[in-house]
Order: structure tokens, then sequence, then C-alpha cells
């Protein structure tokens, strides 16, 4: 009986450019994995959502408010203006949490020279921005026939979680919103 040579260790990359050392490059490497893990993400979407490759390379699915947004008003989900009135709270919660130094992820580093006019410039609009937010959002609450439209943007939107009860409080809580950023810049305009 003949006994097989067996090479140890990992398998070798086919085709994978070297290195003049016979190592694998490793910017190639880098950008491989990149693409495997596009590739891979892009491949769980269409599984999850039921999409096809087109549909599940957009954006919009990263998120749930995003696919409610791909939904659209007549499939159960919502308008792109309340897609809009989302980030915009998004964005203003995001300008609030990191002038009041909140621990939170920031999306945006802190702006440079905190002694300086700008930084008290920034901290000033974003609080006021951010009371004006909350004030629109209060009468909703006072005047409104759902009892939970705060509740809704934090699960759905701040947190992004999948809770399909919530969705009909959201879409009140995005039209509040939507009136107080959108509609309000078009007059002050």
């Amino acid at each position: 009986m003949h006994k097989r040579k067996r090479k140890g260790g990992r398998p070798r990359k086919v085709n994978a450019p070297r290195e003049a050392s016979g190592k694998v490059c490793r910017k190639w490497s880098a950008a491989e994995t990149e693409q495997s893990a596009l590739e891979t993400a892009v491949t769980a979407r269409m599984r999850h959502h039921g999409v096809d490759w087109d549909k599940a390379r957009d954006p919009l699915l990263g998120t749930f408010v995003g696919r409610l947004a791909q939904l659209g008003v007549i499939g159960g989900g919502i308008s792109m203006e309340q897609y809009r009135a989302a980030q915009l709270y998004l964005e203003t919660l995001d300008a609030w949490h990191r002038a009041t130094g909140a621990p939170q992820n920031f999306n945006q580093p802190r702006p440079e020279g905190e002694g300086n006019g700008d930084w008290e410039a920034f901290v000033r609009s974003a609080k006021q921005q951010y009371a004006a937010m909350r004030e629109a959002l209060a009468d909703l609450q006072v005047t409104g026939r759902t009892p939970a439209p705060i509740a809704a943007l934090d699960v759905l939107v701040v947190r992004n979680v999948e809770h399909w009860p919530l969705v009909g409080d959201l879409r009140i809580a995005l039209n509040a919103l939507k009136r107080h950023f959108i509609d309000g810049q078009k007059k002050a305009a």
C-alpha cells in the first residue's frame, strides 16, 4: 500500500496574487474580504426579506424604517416624506446628544474648538431644535389619538426593532415630525 503524503496547514488559495516571498498579497485579501462581506449581507437580505439582488443592495433595507419606506403607503409602510422626517429626527437627536455630552454612539465627531463661538452656537442650535421637536411631539401626545408616538419613535427608529403593532403609532408620529421639519421649512422659506 502506498501512503499519500499530506500537506499540513490550511489549503492554499488558488489564483491569488502573491508577493515575491510567496505570501498572498494583503491588499488583495482585504478587498476580497470586503467584497465577500458585502455579498454575504446582500444574500442574507435577499433570503430574509424575499427581494431580488438589486433591491437587496439598496441601503434602505438596512433599517426597519427603510424597509417600511420601501413598502410604501399602499403596502402597509410609510411614505418617503415620513422616512425623511425619521432621518431628521435621528439627526436632531444625535446633535442634541453631542451637545449635551450624553453617552451615545455618535455618527459624527464633535466639532473642534470647544471654547470658541462655533461650538457654543452648535450647542445652542441643537438644544433649540431638540426643544422645538419635543414640543411638537408633546402637542401630538396631548391632542393625538395615540398613546405611544414617542415610544414608537424610540423602538422603531432609534433602536431599530421590528415591531409591527407600533407601525400605526409611528405613522402618526412621523406625520407630526413631517409637519414640524419639512412643512415648517417650506413655510419659513
